[in-house]
């Protein structure tokens, strides 16, 4: 999680740089190939995830992409909560050897959904984490109600409060 706040704030810092300022032309290239190289990840990441059957919302750009993992959420008494959010969490971790951000990190108040970053990471432990987390899901899936349960969750992506 660092990493992707360092990378973000090194972007702006490396805006402040004088070769920023005065080589418009790399600053042209530069915006153009980080530009392409997200593309080509979220291409990429769209298809692993696809593949393995991974319900996720396909972005139009940025550093991240949101997965939906309601269904593997395990309900205490009929109910779905952040704390089984946080148990999943811990389940990935230790269970599947992927880490996710999860959603209440972000102010998302439907519990299930998980944030994974695609721009700080190479393109092969991208296809790993995905193969990982597709066995896992596949594997596991539980609670086929999960999404019968919110319906203040829009059709295509997190609920407003996601930024």
């Amino acid at each position: 999680m660092i990493i992707v706040y360092l990378g973000q704030l090194l972007f702006f810092f490396l805006l402040d740089i004088d070769i920023f300022k005065e080589d418009q032309e790399f600053v042209k290239y530069f915006v153009k190939e980080n530009k392409d190289r997200l593309s080509q990840r979220h291409q990429l990441v769209a298809t692993a995830l696809e593949k393995e059957k991974i319900p996720f919302y396909k972005p139009s750009a940025g550093l991240f992409v949101w997965l939906d993992l309601r269904k593997l959420l395990r309900d205490q008494n009929g109910i779905i909560s952040l704390e089984s959010e946080r148990e999943l969490l811990l389940r990935l971790r230790d269970d599947a050897g992927v880490w996710l951000a999860p959603g209440e990190s972000f102010g998302e108040i439907v519990p299930g959904y998980f944030r994974m970053c695609v721009a700080q990471v190479d393109d092969s432990s991208i296809r790993t984490a995905i193969k990982r987390l597709g066995h896992y899901y596949n594997d596991n899936i539980w609670n086929s109600r999960a999404e019968e349960q919110v319906s203040s969750c829009p059709a295509d992506a997190p609920s407003s409060n996601v930024t």
